[in-house]
């Protein structure tokens, strides 16, 4: 798929690098479960930062007076994870430093290149965009931030004709299922990630009107 041009969602390179500083404190302070966390803060801080500069991915956040609130990324799913983070090798492997001492952290890296590398059957029949992750600080939830944001990346996805995307959701987290049934998305298949915990896969379908 040939994606034309999208308009990154800053201003200056300054906006760009608290956005996306933003991004990784909001994911390691509101997304507990997965193996991205225990790789540290500052690996998530060259994750959102590749992921913002990639053209097959997007961040998008909520602001207020300058703090940014909540936040959602995205990817096409033309490029794996471990090609996105190409974008800034050297970065990424000196925040991944400390992790080498770690067994546990260790096995996180190994998921995260075996997710991003995942071709089999089962998965060839899911949408290939993927919501990545969404998160939105505790003091203002409940006031349809969230939905923004879903909304939004769902209109830069349809703008670049995507068709449908997924969403890998653990089978323990009710509350996030909730949302995104309420969002429109159904369940399309299950999968074994993190520590052998049951996530599930849920779909988005982007109606025409997005488009």
């Amino acid at each position: 798929m040939t994606h034309p041009p999208r308009i990154p969602d800053r201003t200056s390179a300054a906006d760009a690098r608290h956005r996306q500083r933003a991004a990784a404190q909001l994911h390691v302070s509101c997304i507990r479960g997965g193996f991205l966390p225990p790789l540290g803060q500052d690996f998530l801080k060259v994750v959102y930062r590749c992921i913002d500069e990639h053209p097959d991915c997007v961040l998008l956040t909520e602001s207020i007076d300058g703090q940014v609130i909540g936040f959602v990324s995205g990817t096409t799913g033309e490029s794996s994870l471990r090609w996105v983070l190409g974008l800034h090798p050297f970065r990424a492997a000196a925040a991944l430093a400390p992790a080498f001492l770690s067994i546990g952290r260790m096995k996180g890296i190994a998921k995260v290149a075996g997710y991003s590398g995942r071709r089999d059957d089962q998965a060839q029949s899911w949408p290939r965009a993927e919501l990545l992750s969404i998160a939105v600080h505790p003091d203002h939830r409940g006031k349809g931030v969230a939905e923004r944001l879903f909304r939004r990346l769902e209109q830069a996805f349809g703008e670049i004709g995507v068709d449908d995307f997924r969403i890998v959701v653990g089978a323990n987290l009710a509350p996030a299922l909730s949302f995104y049934r309420k969002m429109g998305c159904e369940e399309k298949g299950r999968i074994t990630l993190h520590s052998d915990a049951t996530s599930i896969i849920m779909a988005r379908r982007i109606g025409e009107a997005t488009k």
